[in-house]
């Protein structure tokens, strides 16, 4: 082959429907060889050498209404390989630079072999969103037994190395800068080594793997280590925050954490929640918190605005994810000013269960209308349990019954502890001032007489 082709001009030798085509590709290149060799996969045997390049194509359609654009694509061949010396192009907003080497290039292209190769890609920019929704705006209606819209499937027949460089990435409403790290396209799989990426202020990297080895249930295995990001940010662009931590939203300050979770991956691209399972670690130095219902109620509850504004103070929470449900181990946190312990649950529909122990000064239990049927004594802070139930919507806070029993038994106790030592004392003064007076020296004296008369 050698020679060119004006792709524009195919529109006015074939009908090709409403498909948009134009560019120029040229063409210096030798394939010698004989059907034999492919039949046998003698793929070494056949001569395959030139060049072939491509510029200014552009390609849409009214399933590919975006469409797609190369700029510039240089192609080398040799019969061991195939030399990707230039690859510029753009898909919507979207655009990638590539080059590297592609060996097995005619087992794959005549046999559906296995394409291999090392490349390195580069992109300024990378709206995920767009291109995840290019099967354009007309409805399709699948069939029982086709493959789930949306699902971005990954060819079984690459394997390559992938080094990557992306200055920026949208994906949902979260924005990741400064991309870099190493992938690895084999077997329907994306594997994902020391990938960094600084968001929300913060940074991250993350290990791990993209599945759809199983084509009609793609999966997520990651590991990550989240540095340092702003949780109010994170809640706003990140959809799957705001499913499991609701109260992010009315949270301002910056955590990290440690996180392995899997997944199934849904039609839009997004983890699965009813499937998604892990665990991990959230920390930070301080956060605030206000104008979350829990709040509000806790203000109802125990008749102190300064519950409004909560400011969470060195605290590491250890929790896992079961089938989506949230389970948060014990810890302790300093909030109010004073020291708290916090566990519990919330379930995928976003219903709470969780226990707050934190002590309390007596005023304010006794001010709850009813609840100990009079006041306590004065004296220092009590530790309480606040029981927080229902959905994050609409959270229902009631002081623990237990909790509150304990609380009253203990103070029964001290009180009835402190009436029996004032007894005994009082006892023991008038002891004392019975036996120092003179009349009763000298019955005690006449009894002790009698007491020896009887024993001689």
């Amino acid at each position: 082959m050698k020679g060119s082709v004006d792709f524009a001009s195919l529109t006015q030798a074939i009908p090709l429907d409403s498909i948009e085509i134009k560019g120029l590709m040229t063409a210096d290149l030798t394939l010698d060889g004989d059907y034999n060799m492919v039949e046998q996969e003698r793929y070494e045997d056949l001569q395959a050498n030139g060049l072939m390049t491509l510029k200014g194509f552009e390609f849409r359609s009214p399933d590919f209404p975006t469409g797609i654009l190369i700029s510039e694509a240089d192609l080398a061949f040799t019969p061991r390989y195939m030399e990707l010396k230039t690859f510029m192009s753009r898909v919507g907003e979207s655009d990638f630079s590539l080059k590297g080497r592609l060996e097995n290039y005619l087992a794959y292209a005549l046999q559906d072999g296995t394409l291999k190769g090392t490349l390195q890609h580069v992109s300024k920019y990378i709206n995920s969103n767009e291109l995840m929704a290019m099967s354009g705006e007309e409805e399709v209606v699948a069939e029982e037994e086709s493959e789930p819209m949306g699902k971005v499937l990954v060819p079984a027949n690459l394997d390559f190395v992938v080094s990557t460089q992306i200055d920026q990435l949208l994906y949902d409403q979260l924005t990741l800068n400064n991309i870099n790290g190493q992938l690895i396209v084999k077997d329907a799989r994306i594997l994902m080594q020391a990938l960094r990426t600084n968001l929300l202020d913060g940074n991250m990297v993350m290990n791990g793997e993209y599945n759809t080895q199983d084509t009609l249930k793609p999966f997520v295995d990651f590991d990550l280590a989240i540095n340092t990001v702003d949780l109010n940010q994170a809640a706003q662009s990140f959809t799957m925050v705001e499913s499991m931590m609701p109260i992010a939203k009315h949270a301002n300050g910056r955590v990290s954490s440690k996180l392995k979770f899997s997944s199934l991956i849904g039609d839009d691209f997004s983890p699965v929640l009813s499937t998604f399972n892990g665990g991990g670690q959230l920390s930070s130095n301080e956060i605030e918190i206000s104008g979350a219902k829990v709040q509000t109620a806790l203000v109802s509850m125990l008749k102190d605005e300064k519950y409004g504004v909560a400011r969470a103070r060195d605290f590491l929470v250890n929790f896992s994810i079961d089938s989506g449900n949230v389970h948060v181990e014990p810890f302790d946190v300093n909030v109010f000013g004073k020291k708290a312990n916090i566990s519990g649950s919330q379930s995928l529909d976003q219903t709470m269960d969780f226990l707050i122990k934190m002590p309390v000064s007596r005023s304010e239990i006794s001010s709850v209308a009813g609840l100990l049927g009079g006041s306590l004594p004065a004296g220092e802070d009590i530790l309480i349990g606040v029981n927080i139930t229902g959905p994050v919507s609409d959270p229902k806070l009631s002081l623990s019954t237990e909790e509150l029993s304990n609380v009253v038994k203990e103070e029964v106790r001290k009180e009835a502890e402190k009436l029996g030592d004032e007894v005994i004392k009082e006892a023991e003064k008038k002891l004392d001032e019975l036996l120092e007076d003179e009349e009763t020296k000298e019955k005690l004296e006449e009894a002790g007489k009698k007491l020896r008369d009887l024993f001689r």
